[in-house]
Parts: C-alpha cells; sequence; structure tokens
C-alpha cells in the first residue's frame, strides 16, 4: 500500500491550495524548518479521521483564516485506487474507488469522536484500506518523529491481541469480572473486604431472616397484645407531653412579650423623661430671652441704635473728661498757690549789720570814711529786699506761664469734648462715666442673650419637641394598657419582679420547655419502635407458616440459580484469559520471525529475536552470539526497535503493507549511522512506501527529492 497523492485548501502553514505526489519506495520531502513538512503528516491524519476537539482544529487554522477548509487523499491499497475528501468545517467525508469511472462508497458525516451508523461504515471502509480504524493506532503504526525512532508498542499489543477491530479483549474480561461482582463480594481475583454485600450475599440473608420470622411465629401473639398495651400507654403520654409542651411554650411567649413590653415601657419612660427635660430647657432659656429683652427694650431704648465704636469713643470721652478735670483741680491750684513777696531768711542779720555798719561810719569814722561806711551799711540792709523783690517777680512770671498752659490744654480738651459730643447728639445728658456703664451693661445683657439664642439652637424646635413628647405619652399610655391586658390575662405576670426575675423566669421556662421536649423525643422514639416492632408482629401473625415456608423455597432455588451464574462467570473469566495467553503466544511466534527476517534483510547477516509477551526484546542471537539490547549500539538497538514495529504492523494488517512515514527521525545521526540508516531504508523500500521528511539538505545525495517546500510557501 501506498500513498500517492495529497491535496489541501487552507491547512495550516498553506494558506491557499497545495497539492503534491508521493512515488513508489523512498518519497523525499526536503524543507527548512516550519517550511510546512509536519503540517503535511498532520493533514493526512486529519483527512482520514478529522480533529478530536476544536481547539485541535483551530491549531491548523491558515494565516488570516477562520479554520483549515478541505483536503483529499489518494491512496493505492491491495491493487485499487481511492480517494479520501473530507471537508474540516462540517467533516462531510467522501471516498471514492478511482476505477471503473468511479465508485462512491461513503458519503458522510465521519468524525473523530462519537459512534453513528455512519461511523461504522467509514470505521470499516479504513479497515479495508488500511488495516486500521483508530487515529491514535495509525499513528503510533506508521509515524515516527525526530528522535523517537524506537516505538512503544503497547498500543500495537493490545491491538493484535484482542483480535478485533470493534472490541478489546480487556474490556469483554472488565465486563465479565464487574458482572459476576455484581452477584458476590466472593471472587478469585480479589476486590476489598469492606465492599456492601450483593445479590448472593442479600439473598443467603434474607432466607435466614424468614427462617428466624418461622421459628418466631408462634410466640407472636402474646407479644402482640403487650405491645399493643405498651403501645397505646406511650400514645397517652405524648398526648400529654404535646400538651405540657404547648402550655410551656405559650407561657414563654407571653413572658418574653411581657418582658419586651416592660423594656418598651423603660425605654419609653427614660426617652420621654428625656424629651420633658429638653421641653423644660427650652423654656427656660425661652423665658430667659424674653426677660432680657424686655430688659433691654425698657432700661436701654436710648442706646439700641448706637453703633459698634460707642463704646469706646464714650470710653475716649471719658478719659477727656477726666483730664478736663484733673486740668481744672491743677488750675485752681496754681491760682490758690500764687507767689507771695517773702524776704530770705537772712534779711534780719543783713539789715541789722548794714544798720550797724552805717552807725559805726557815723560814730566813728569822719569825711569819706564815714560816707562810704554809711553807704555800704544801708547797701547791705537794702540787699535782702532787692533780691526778694527780683525773686517774687520770676516766680510770678514762671506762674503765670503755667497757668496758661492749663488754660491752652483746657481749651483743646473741651474743644475735643465738644467735638466728641456732637457725634452723638441723642445721647443723654449726665455724667459720661454712667452714660458708660450703661452702655456696657447694654453689650452684656445682648451677649447673655445671644447665648440663650445659641443654646436654643442646639435643640430642635418647640414644635417638634411638643410632637414628640405628646407621642411618647401616648406611646406609653398603650403599654400601660398592654402590660396590663397581659397582667389581667396571666395573672402570674403580676406577681414576677419587673427586672431580675422576669429574667429568671424566662430562663426556667425555657429549661423546662426544653426538658419536655427532650422527653418527648424520647417517647416519640420509644413509640417508633413499639410500632416497628408491632408491624413485625403483626406481619408474623398475618403471615401463615406455610406461606413462610413457600417462600424460603422459592428464595433457595433463586439463591441457586445466581450461585449458578457466578460458577458460568468465573468459568468465562477462566477460560477467556487462557485464550488471551495462547493468542498472544501465537501472535509472539509470528511477529518475532517476522522481526528476525525484517533484520535480516537490513543487515545481511542472519538473526533471531526473542521478545516478552509486550514485545519488548529480550535478547537477540546474531553469529551465534545472544545479545541483550543494552550491549546492542545505538544504531543496532534503533533498527531492532524499527523491525519490531514493521512486525507487528504487519501481523496487525495482514496483506496490508502500510507505509512509513519519517519525520526527521535521524537528526542526531553521525555519517556512518546515516550510511546504515540509507541501506536499511533501501531495503525496506521494496516492501514499503517510505515518505521521509527533512530540513538536511545531505538526503540529497541519496536520491533526487520527490518534493522541495520553502518558507511561507502558498501561506499567503
Amino acid at each position: 500500500m501506498r500513498i500517492s497523492a495529497l491535496s489541501i485548501d487552507g491547512f495550516g502553514l498553506f494558506g491557499g491550495r497545495f497539492e503534491c505526489d508521493f512515488p513508489d519506495g523512498i518519497a523525499l520531502v526536503v524543507g527548512d524548518n516550519e517550511s510546512g513538512k509536519s503540517t503535511i503528516v498532520s493533514a493526512i491524519g486529519a483527512i482520514l479521521f478529522g480533529f478530536g476537539t476544536e481547539s485541535e482544529k483551530a491549531l491548523f487554522a491558515p494565516v488570516l483564516g477562520v479554520g483549515p477548509r478541505s483536503g483529499s487523499l489518494e491512496v493505492v491499497s491491495q491493487g485499487k485506487c481511492y480517494r479520501f475528501s473530507r471537508d474540516f468545517g462540517t467533516n462531510r467525508t467522501k471516498v471514492e474507488l478511482l476505477e471503473n469511472n468511479g465508485n462512491v462508497l461513503f458519503d458522510g458525516v465521519a468524525r473523530q469522536a462519537g459512534r453513528s451508523d455512519e461511523k461504522e461504515r467509514y470505521n470499516r471502509i479504513l479497515n479495508m484500506v488500511f488495516g486500521i480504524e483508530s487515529r491514535d493506532l495509525f499513528y503510533s503504526s506508521i509515524f515516527v518523529e525526530q528522535g523517537k525512532l524506537p516505538a512503544k508498542m503497547d498500543t500495537v499489543v493490545r491491538r493484535i491481541v484482542s483480535g478485533s477491530s470493534s472490541a478489546d479483549y480487556a474490556v469483554v474480561l472488565k465486563n465479565l469480572r464487574e458482572s459476576c461482582e455484581d452477584l458476590t463480594i466472593s471472587v478469585p481475583w480479589g476486590r476489598s473486604a469492606s465492599r456492601k454485600p450483593r445479590q448472593i450475599e442479600l439473598l443467603d440473608q434474607e432466607i435466614r431472616s424468614k427462617r428466624i420470622l418461622l421459628e418466631e411465629s408462634h410466640s407472636a401473639s402474646t407479644s402482640l397484645r403487650e405491645l399493643r398495651g405498651r403501645l397505646y400507654s406511650l400514645e397517652q403520654k405524648l398526648k400529654q407531653v404535646e400538651q405540657t409542651i404547648t402550655e410551656k411554650t405559650t407561657w414563654e411567649k407571653n413572658l418574653e412579650a411581657f418582658r419586651a413590653a416592660l423594656e418598651r415601657k423603660t425605654h419609653t419612660e427614660e426617652n420621654l423623661r428625656r424629651c420633658r427635660k429638653t421641653k423644660d430647657e427650652i423654656e427656660r432659656l425661652q423665658g430667659q430671652k424674653e426677660k432680657l429683652d424686655s430688659e433691654i427694650r425698657a432700661g436701654y431704648a436710648e442706646y439700641l441704635d448706637l453703633p459698634e465704636t460707642a463704646e469706646k469713643d464714650l470710653f475716649d470721652l471719658s478719659l477727656l473728661d477726666r483730664s478736663i478735670v484733673e486740668l481744672q483741680q491743677r488750675r485752681r491750684q496754681c491760682i490758690q498757690i500764687r507767689p507771695a513777696f517773702r524776704p530770705a531768711r537772712f534779711a534780719p542779720a543783713t539789715v541789722a549789720a548794714g544798720c550797724l555798719l552805717a552807725a559805726f561810719g557815723i560814730l566813728f569814722f569822719e569825711g569819706r570814711a564815714a560816707v562810704v561806711a554809711v553807704v555800704f551799711g544801708l547797701a547791705a540792709a537794702t540787699v535782702p529786699f532787692l533780691f526778694a523783690a527780683v525773686t517774687l517777680y520770676l516766680k510770678r512770671s514762671a506762674h503765670q506761664v503755667k497757668l496758661n498752659e492749663i488754660d491752652d490744654q483746657l481749651r483743646r480738651l473741651m474743644q475735643q469734648q465738644e467735638e466728641q459730643r456732637k457725634l452723638y447728639p441723642a445721647l443723654p445728658t449726665g455724667d459720661i462715666g454712667e452714660i458708660l456703664d450703661r452702655l456696657r451693661s447694654l453689650r452684656r445683657l445682648v451677649s447673655e442673650r445671644e447665648k440663650r439664642e445659641e443654646a436654643l439652637k442646639q435643640h430642635p424646635p418647640n414644635e417638634d419637641v411638643e410632637a414628640e413628647y405628646d407621642r411618647l405619652s401616648n406611646d406609653l399610655i398603650t403599654l400601660n394598657h398592654e402590660i396590663k391586658r397581659l397582667q389581667e390575662e396571666y395573672p402570674r405576670l403580676a406577681d414576677i419582679e419587673r427586672d431580675a426575675g422576669i429574667g429568671s423566669f424566662l430562663d426556667k421556662a425555657r429549661t423546662e420547655r426544653k426538658k419536655a421536649e427532650v422527653s418527648l423525643q424520647d417517647l416519640m422514639r420509644e413509640r417508633d419502635d413499639a410500632r416497628y416492632q408491632l408491624a413485625a408482629l403483626e406481619t408474623r401473625e398475618a403471615m401463615s407458616e406455610e406461606a413462610l415456608e413457600e417462600e424460603i423455597v422459592e428464595s433457595e432455588a433463586r439463591l441457586a440459580r445466581l450461585k449458578l451464574h457466578r460458577s458460568a462467570y468465573l468459568q468465562a473469566v477462566e477460560v477467556l484469559e487462557e485464550v488471551i495467553s495462547e493468542f498472544r503466544s501465537s501472535h509472539l511466534a509470528r511477529i518475532q520471525e517476522k522481526a528476525a527476517e525484517y533484520l535480516t534483510t537490513i543487515t545481511g547477516k542472519e538473526c533471531q529475536v526473542c521478545l516478552d509477551e509486550g514485545l519488548k526484546p529480550l535478547y537477540l542471537e546474531r553469529e551465534e552470539q545472544r545479545l541483550v539490547p543494552e550491549q546492542l549500539s545505538q544504531g543496532a538497538q534503533d533498527q531492532l526497535g524499527f523491525t519490531l514495529r514493521l512486525s507487528a504492523i504487519d501481523e496487525m494488517c495482514g496483506n496490508i503493507r502500510l507505509p512509513i512515514i519519517l519525520d526527521d527521525p535521524f537528526v542526531n545521526f553521525d555519517e556512518k549511522r546515516l550510511d546504515a540508516v540509507q541501506k536499511m531504508l533501501e531495503k525496506l523500500s521494496s516492501l514499503h512506501q517510505i515518505i521521509l521528511l527533512t530540513h538536511d539538505k545531505r538526503y540529497c545525495a541519496w536520491r533526487p527529492p520527490s518534493l522541495v517546500l520553502e518558507n511561507n510557501v502558498d501561506s499567503q
């Protein structure tokens, strides 16, 4: 079988239409990274099997595109040419046989997920052409990517040993075991001991219970009479306890209502006191304000129109008056102490000395000496009087100057006083000090009135306070009526204290009610137990011994059938496990034989391969040497793994030899190993089509490339 042609439109890096042909033997596809090599491999799988999810499909949306559009693949299998076409948007798939003018084998929707009649028909066609109907198995069989030449064989082994394309031995074996486990918990393959009993165990328990019922049927009559009497007594007790609970619940609700009413009354009284206090405070402030207004209007009417600066001006005027008075007093004092003629203290002595000198000159001197003595004597006697006269003149002059200064100051002050008085013509006559004191008293009264007004602003309007007071009064009356009604309806409430007493009574009522509820629950459980026992005894009484014996016989027959089914399931599991082991062994021998044949073809040396049940190589015999895989070179290990994959594919697909797609798996090989790979591929190409995708130009020396990809080819 081979892939002959591929055509895709809007897939991955190929934004437009891309077509290529693949020849027999080795088809070499060369291209740089991101040129579309892996896109070609993905397109082959997408055309045959579709996409699993929308997110997976979105990965291959072309540039500036929403999603991949369509693609077709032509393959040649068993001498016939087929074309597989798929619309990736709708998953519409078409399979044509390109012979005899064309023949449509399938035209419908074939999604990767889900099951339908169309999908089953499409899977049968895939199985006919490729021998494979699973996408995962297809890729694990024919596709080898970079660095993964030795393939894992788990999927291949499962596919081979199952022996069917639509079933899996593991699923069948699992279903058989689950069916057996539905019947019983006793199975040989081991299950948890804590599993719940199954049908066999439950039926066995039912049979034992019925045998016990049969043995107890004779003593049921006596127990019934005693149990009915006990049940009647329990019903009466339950009614009494329920009535007690109802009474205690009602009493508890009344206590709660009474306490709530008292609390609301206390709260209302407190609010009423605060409201009354606020009301009294407002009335007091308003009274004080009105009194101050009245006092201001009555005693200070003439001062109300004075400006703010009046007090300062009047204070200055009072200072002027005081200064005028002081100057007037100084003037009077100055007039009273006018200077008088006062000789000096030494004047008598001087006069006496002058007179003695003059007398001495007259008596004792003559002529000029006498005249001189008399003159000097008289001069000495008149000097004090001359000094006193000069001094008096000087003092009176200074006194007059001082008096004139006082008069000038007095005139200026009186002029200023007159000018100040002209500023306040309406000011009453009188002492300026008294006027100033009254003005200050007015300012103090105005300040007191403003304080009262500010205090009134801190309170709500008097109308609102009155309304709140009336509302609280009405609420208090209503609460008193409610409390009185409760006390009249339940006289016990009148004896309960208002504070701590009602709380203790309420706690006591709750405790008693809870005790009664606990007692009720106990009685109800006891009653339910009695009812259950009574129902069981009545059932036993109603059921005759013959009926019980018939049911026991039927249950035992059913139990025998279930045990027979269990034995059949156990035998089927055992046989299936033996068949699987035998089937696997026969496949294993053929795969070992084919692997040895492939390895001999590649290496040119006689080889034998030994595998375990999982197709894992145990050892390799070559030239009378037994080598384990770890003793082989990396190239030999790659060849061994590759031949195992080919052998498993041949075993799985029968006569269909699938192509092999290699996506640069030899990227890390040196020249020597590449030469060995070339020889291996040349030999294998006679049996399988090999599509080798690579970026390495060295492969072009092997043969001319069938396709050369450039970056961004057709991607716009």
